[in-house]
């Protein structure tokens, strides 16, 4: 707002003899400033040393105020200056204020160390779990700090670890197996194992260095004779080399059949005893790995001895009962923990009893009893002999209609 025009110095004021009423200087001044600012002029005229004010916006009209005093303009102009800054000081405090959650609370805005943008999640919160089944895609876990995440991926690399160890395991057992099986049937049947994995382009070379060895050839010239000699000859030491190789297959079949078994026995044997020793607080690790060990020594010890050609489960806690009690384990306990506690199992539920009849149910049953008896005359209860057959027809004629018919038409009802 523009300050009241100060009277001019050397303005002439109308003599005070005059007809014409007296202007006060500052009501003329007051009346010119507002035809400047209803006229879109300046208030004040133009000079070279200040500056030209800022006209007023078109539509913005000043309030009118007394010709007498211009004090109420001023008060004016300072209460609405204060409610303008009254109201941006409310907007910028509704814009810095949080928005409040649900419940009335400010939401939480703090923000983990090294964490993304906003709508972004940090990578290190983000932990990717194995798949639980092979060709699934890992799994990939948001937690809420890095102590957590990290925990989680030393259990991870843990699990994995494991896993890669038992499969490695398991390639070496079944490699193991492999070996075994050669092993035994080179032994059993060494000249099957040649004819069957020795290329036919080298057999003849291995045929003739067999023969033509300088121990082996005083053995076998003789026959070799014979058999050129003698084609009948020939024939039977074929079928006498062909009997005594199809002998050792067959014996190879039984032992690597007895050596299967014997591993299942052992495998069987083997998960019985760890499912037998508890996982508790009071048993660790280490103590209940040296349990297992004492438990699977004194099972194949026993087995050797008493010489038991097959072990059933529930054979194993009866068979290792002292060595249990010996280890603080009961061998009821034991013998439940290889099927699971019965009373944890789903099962179906005990049918329920039929109520004992009372003894007024039991006397008037046997009054009911008596008075049939009283009113059947004698000989008109059960028949005292088989019923008779009517004449000309067989009795596999009668269990045929029997069976087409039912009971009752062979009773005649």
């Amino acid at each position: 707002m523009t300050a009241p025009v100060k009277p001019d110095p050397g303005a002439t004021t109308p003599p005070s003899g005059t007809d014409e009423p007296r202007v006060s200087p500052i009501a003329a001044a007051l009346a010119a400033a507002r035809e400047a600012q209803r006229s879109g002029k300046p208030m004040l005229p133009a000079s070279t040393d200040e500056e030209t004010p800022p006209a007023e916006e078109p539509g913005e009209t000043p309030d009118d105020t007394d010709e007498d005093d211009g004090t109420d303009d001023a008060a004016g102009t300072e209460d609405e200056g204060e409610a303008e800054g009254e109201d941006e000081a409310e907007s910028d405090d509704d814009e810095a204020k949080p928005p409040e959650s649900e419940d009335g609370k400010p939401p939480d805005t703090t923000v983990e160390a090294g964490e993304a943008g906003e709508g972004e999640v940090d990578p290190d919160l983000i932990v990717a779990l194995p798949p639980r089944r092979e060709g699934d895609d890992e799994f990939e876990l948001v937690v809420e700090n890095k102590e957590a995440a990290e925990r989680i991926r030393q259990l991870r690399n843990g699990y994995l670890a494991g896993s890669q160890v038992r499969a490695l395991q398991e390639t070496i057992d079944q490699e193991r197996a492999q070996i075994e099986e050669l092993e035994v049937w080179i032994g059993t049947d060494p000249a099957g194992f040649i004819l069957q994995n020795v290329p036919a382009t080298v057999i003849e070379d291995v045929a003739l260095s067999l023969v033509f060895s300088p121990d082996l050839f005083e053995k076998v010239k003789d026959k070799l004779q014979t058999a050129v000699e003698d084609d009948r000859e020939r024939r039977v030491l074929m079928a006498e080399l062909k009997a005594k190789r199809s002998d050792a297959k067959d014996t190879l079949r039984q032992v690597l059949e007895t050596r299967k078994f014997a591993k299942g026995q052992a495998i069987l044997v083997r998960d019985a005893i760890a499912k037998m020793v508890p996982v508790t607080d009071g048993i660790t690790d280490t103590r209940r790995q040296a349990i297992i060990q004492t438990l699977e020594s004194a099972a194949a010890d026993t087995i050797r001895k008493k010489r038991i050609a097959k072990v059933e489960i529930d054979d194993v806690p009866i068979m290792l009962a002292a060595q249990l009690r010996a280890a603080g384990i009961d061998p009821l306990a034991a013998a439940q923990a290889l099927h699971g506690d019965p009373s944890s199992q789903p099962g179906k539920r005990p049918a329920k009893k039929k109520p004992q009849p009372t003894r007024q149910e039991l006397k008037a049953a046997s009054e009911k009893r008596k008075r049939a008896t009283a009113s059947t005359p004698p000989g008109g209860g059960a028949p005292a002999g088989r019923t008779k057959l009517p004449k000309g027809q067989t009795l596999e004629e009668r269990f045929k209609l029997a069976r087409e018919k039912g009971l009752g038409a062979l009773l005649g009802r």
